[in-house]
């Protein structure tokens, strides 16, 4: 009678605004930077479809997030390689154990430009997602882009008492490839091998 009646809309209405209150609950997190949500809705019908696309959306945020902040953390501690070499050279040229000759200046300006261009990287990261860094491919000699990464970290390496050491053969092939993305994954290798390499060991590059 009357009382089933009530019983089964109370049933009903149990069945949609429990999993709608989930629901806003969990998108209310979600707004808030909560990635790590997910819903629980146990149902069948269109609002399952709801839980599930709200899901989808939460793990793509999360995953955004997550690169997000792996780029963040690569390219601050890429900044400290150029300011390393900038703060190696000035030490030595005022102490006078380095001498001011023009490759010197030329190597701190070179440090400087790529600090720049570091910074204009982590500016684009407020707008770009990974994968989708610039990429400008073009001819470049091998030997030169590591001779010229290798001259950057001979200040950290002297100063830790760590040997580095080029083996490179005279007629490897121009390469289409960017620079200074090449330089970057260069700059990688060898700070982790200097980090992980004792004092009066050694590390070549080859």
């Amino acid at each position: 009678g009357r009382g089933y009646a009530s019983a089964a809309v109370a049933e009903v209405s149990r069945r949609i605004v429990e999993p709608l209150q989930e629901l806003t609950f969990t998108s209310q997190r979600l707004a808030r930077g909560h990635y790590h949500e997910r819903t629980t809705t146990r149902s069948d019908d269109e609002l399952a479809d709801l839980s599930q696309s709200i899901n989808q959306l939460a793990e793509a945020l999360e995953q955004t997030e997550q690169r997000r902040l792996t780029l963040m953390a690569d390219v601050a501690h890429e900044l400290r390689t150029p300011l390393t070499t900038i703060e190696g050279y000035m030490e030595g040229l005022i102490d006078g154990v380095i001498k001011p000759e023009d490759h010197i200046f030329a190597m701190i300006q070179h440090e400087a430009a790529r600090l720049k261009w570091l910074i204009e990287e982590m500016a684009l990261l407020s707008r770009a997602e990974a994968g989708q860094l610039r990429v400008m491919p073009r001819p470049l000699t091998l030997q030169a882009t590591f001779r010229q990464v290798a001259a950057q970290f001979q200040p950290q390496f002297q100063a830790k008492g760590v040997r580095l050491h080029l083996s490179l053969p005279p007629d490897l092939p121009e390469v289409l490839a960017d620079a200074d993305r090449l330089e970057q994954i260069l700059i990688n290798l060898i700070s982790n091998a200097l980090r992980y390499t004792p004092a009066g060991g050694s590390v070549t590059v080859a």
